[in-house]
């Protein structure tokens, strides 16, 4: 049943959800949590998955879901509704970590994603692996990235989107309410302008893991011709308990009835690479698996990016995905490049050193034989010297051992063949 919720001249939506504990015997206890609200500073739509085992699990994805929408009721309606939100999500985290206890080593834990629709906009809020998608004009875009392990190898270039499906750590993720005291929660830097006929599709990682984006978005296109949201989330759930439903399942929809200034917001919203869109009768034209664009503002980036027009499409302003993959593969071609080069530096100056130290061992070795040799021949010249002294014609007297030491000091004198000193 869709449920319309109004906020008088301000936006209007219609919200529709479903969450399911899917098929795996050991998570019949479903640990996800969902609401939609109309609140005084706008329409807040949230989706937790809770982690821990069991009861833990949802335990933390009910008190998170709960402090949010206490901490936003409470909030001002003159408050900047950005802030307010990550406030509450950040306040949900410590609320989630003090479940845990002081020493508490297996702490319960929870994802959260979050959209607060107010006149200005939409703002965009997650922590953990819980994905927010916008579809518009029969496209869908994704508006969150993976706080994961898989998520930070594909940003590096390390994995394709396909291989970090069924990588071994696909459920690791980096970010959880409940981690630690404090959390750092992502929001978009400005809030997303409203097109009348947004739908903004939240869901758990038990959904996303199982159905593609562009299955959730033939779904919901195809409901939305007959007029309800609630049937496209149930074939959601349905095609992912088809698919194994190894996790708890949530999905939750919220699609723009009216909004202010929407009419201005289609100048001002800009849509980066090529988006998954649905053409015809929702036939789906993408590729399972592709990479998904993500929506950004004009005033998001100070650089030249494709702009939305009246028939839908997006004007081409940016690299496409085959040379972004290019600038890619050049950067690890000069990372390795430099290391290759340190690395023949680094055994350059090994060797230089080994061929210094044996050379210096040489030097040694030879000054040693030269001071033996030296040492040898004096002992030689002192003995002849000793001869010579004693056969010359003063060889008994003084004269003749001063002649000594002078012969020792300057060499010995030559003899005649008679014996005399010449």
């Amino acid at each position: 049943m869709v449920m319309p919720v109004n906020q008088p001249q301000r936006v209007s939506l219609a919200i529709a959800s479903l969450s399911d504990p899917g098929l795996d015997p050991e998570k019949q206890v479903n640990e996800d949590a969902c609401e939609a609200r109309q609140l005084p500073i706008g329409t807040l739509l949230v989706v937790c998955d809770g982690m821990g085992g069991h009861v833990a699990g949802k335990e933390a994805s009910e008190a998170a879901l709960r402090t949010i929408f206490d901490q936003m009721q409470a909030a001002s309606p003159d408050a900047h509704p950005g802030l307010a939100l990550k406030n509450a999500i950040a306040h949900a985290g410590k609320v989630v970590f003090d479940l845990g206890g002081p020493s508490a080593m297996l702490r319960p834990g929870s994802t959260v994603v979050a959209v607060l629709s107010h006149p200005a906009g939409s703002e965009i809020a997650h922590v953990g692996d819980s994905r927010a998608y916008l579809i518009r004009d029969s496209q869908i875009h994704p508006l969150t990235r993976d706080h994961s392990m898989v998520q930070q190898m594909v940003d590096a270039g390390l994995l394709t989107e396909e291989e970090a499906k069924h990588h071994p750590d696909a459920n690791k993720i980096t970010r959880a309410l409940g981690m630690s005291a404090i959390v750092d929660v992502e929001i978009r830097p400005s809030p997303l302008a409203h097109q009348q006929g947004d739908i903004f599709l939240l869901a758990t990682d038990g959904l996303c893991d199982l159905v593609e984006p562009h299955e959730m978005l033939s779904m919901t296109m195809q409901a939305r011709q007959v007029g309800s949201l609630d049937q496209a989330c149930q074939q959601m759930i349905a095609l992912a308990n088809s698919r194994g439903g190894h996790d708890n399942t949530t999905v939750l929809l919220g699609e723009i009835l009216s909004c202010p200034a929407c009419s201005e917001s289609r100048s001002r919203t800009l849509v980066t690479d090529d988006p998954i869109a649905v053409t015809g009768s929702a036939a789906v034209a993408a590729v399972p698996g592709a990479m998904l664009p993500t929506v950004v503002d004009g005033n998001d980036l100070g650089v030249s990016m494709p702009t939305w027009v009246d028939n839908g499409t997006a004007q081409d302003g940016r690299a496409s995905e085959a040379e972004l993959l290019q600038r890619r593969k050049l950067t690890w071609f000069v990372v390795g490049m430099a290391l290759m080069v340190f690395g023949i530096a680094a055994v350059v100056i090994s060797v230089w050193w080994a061929w210094q130290a044996t050379a210096s061992e040489e030097d040694e070795v030879g000054m040693r034989e030269k001071a033996s040799f030296t040492v040898v021949m004096a002992r030689s010249m002192t003995e002849r010297c000793r001869e010579c002294a004693g056969t010359g014609p003063d060889a008994s007297g003084m004269i003749a051992q001063r002649r000594m030491r002078s012969w020792i000091s300057d060499g010995c004198p030559s003899t005649d063949g008679n014996g005399y000193f010449t």
